[in-house]
């Protein structure tokens, strides 16, 4: 029985010989490496590290990047106020639909939270079949009164019951 498993494993050894298969690498490009951080739903920094182990081993394909502004797409929904500590998101109905959302404001809601190092907007689904959106984010912003009235008309909250 033993003579029999040592004629299976040089019959396999004869028919496999890693010393023979010669193949180059398959390079990650921009959109595989995208798919990947998507797929695995990898931070920012952990996107980074994992382009760069990549880029280390010559596995990326030329013009392929890590980045850091890798919403860079969704940037243009977005303004900053004037004394540049708020950032709000103008169209909404814009945003929801560069982001594949069908938009019926009666399913969403506003929601703000603030906390010792900021404060962010963000609608919420009421049945939370969808992700939540944020529309609005400051890291210099104190909940005031006046400055949460402020946020509310820049987020247009009247469209957003």
């Amino acid at each position: 029985m033993f003579s029999c498993a040592a004629t299976t494993y040089t019959q396999y050894e004869s028919e496999y010989n890693p010393v023979s298969i010669k193949s180059d690498p398959i390079l990650v490009t921009q959109a595989k490496l995208d798919h990947i951080v998507a797929m695995l739903e990898l931070s920012q920094r952990k996107s980074e590290m994992w382009a760069s182990f990549l880029n280390e081993n010559n596995l990326l394909a030329s013009n392929t990047k890590a980045y850091r502004n890798r919403n860079k797409e969704m940037q243009q929904f977005f303004t900053v106020n004037e004394e540049k500590t708020f950032a709000y998101c103008e169209g909404v109905g814009k945003l929801m639909k560069a982001m594949d959302i069908i938009y019926e404001k009666d399913d969403w809601r506003l929601f703000i939270d603030s906390s010792k190092n900021s404060l962010k907007a963000v609608l919420l689904h009421k049945l939370n079949e969808k992700p939540p959106i944020p529309i609005a984010y400051s890291t210099d912003t104190k909940e005031t009164y006046d400055k949460m009235k402020y946020i509310l008309e820049l987020v247009q909250y009247k469209q957003h019951p």
